[in-house]
């Protein structure tokens, strides 16, 4: 948990980020079953006697989902979250998922700027879903990988610095594009071509969709799977198919 603390709150001590951090289950009810399903009839009702009398404490603050479960469940409450970031817990790789939370701590201290940059290398593990508040702004470092590409592929990804949904990171040989903490797709700068995740089209789209926008679906094998477009309008196409699938424009 230290980890992830210092990504959202870099250079400042425990006990600091501690008052500054709360966490609690999406569900606040124990299961008949210990980690068992809940009806959905329960769901509700913890959440609007509990869940949301606690959120409501802290109108002004950043609510952070951690996993898919604790987004699906604030979403059915009708409460609203910030970001998502990647369940520690998720059978991904401890890459995908620092990832994520990285993106939720760019997104998270964008509220107001500041020069601090942090690395976060998170082996941490606390529950979901995360709600925290701070005064600060991460900067993410990634602005040299821009040099060199194309005039109107390095404009969106400067774009995505300061937006309040989408957000960006580089790695060796990908820019990676990320909507409220949860990894998209994004370009393979070795290979040219625009992807989305084979994950992120289950969660929020459809393979209908993909081929509606041109995508051809890829499988290398089980665990390597994307949707890829390529050609000189690859960027307006996965803007177009992103946007479609969480309705908010990319």
């Amino acid at each position: 948990m230290r980890h992830i603390l210092d990504c959202f709150f870099p250079g400042q001590d425990l006990v600091q980020q501690l008052t500054k951090t709360w966490t609690t289950n999406a569900v606040l009810c124990p299961a008949t079953i210990s980690g068992g399903p809940h009806l959905t009839r329960t769901e509700a009702a913890c959440a609007n006697t509990y869940l949301a009398r606690q959120l409501a404490l802290l109108k002004n603050a950043f609510v952070l989902a951690l996993g898919n479960k604790a987004r699906d469940r604030l979403t059915a409450a009708g409460l609203r979250y910030d970001a998502v970031g990647r369940h520690p817990s998720a059978r991904l790789s401890d890459a995908d998922k620092q990832a994520s939370w990285h993106a939720a701590a760019n997104q998270f201290l964008g509220m107001k700027p500041t020069s601090a940059a942090i690395s976060c290398e998170v082996k941490a593990s606390f529950s979901q879903p995360m709600r925290v508040m701070a005064e600060t702004r991460i900067a993410d470092g990634t602005g040299a990988v821009l040099t060199g590409l194309p005039k109107d592929v390095a404009t969106f990804f400067q774009s995505l610095q300061n937006n309040p949904d989408y957000s960006y990171q580089a790695g060796r040989m990908q820019l990676m594009v990320y909507f409220r903490g949860q990894k998209v797709g994004g370009l393979n700068r070795k290979s040219s071509h625009w992807y989305l995740s084979k994950v992120f089209v289950r969660d929020y789209g459809s393979p209908e969709i993909m081929e509606a926008h041109g995508f051809r679906h890829v499988i290398h094998n089980d665990k390597h799977e994307y949707w890829m477009t390529t050609g000189g309008g690859a960027l307006a196409t996965f803007r177009a198919a992103t946007s479609k699938m969480t309705s908010v424009q990319l």
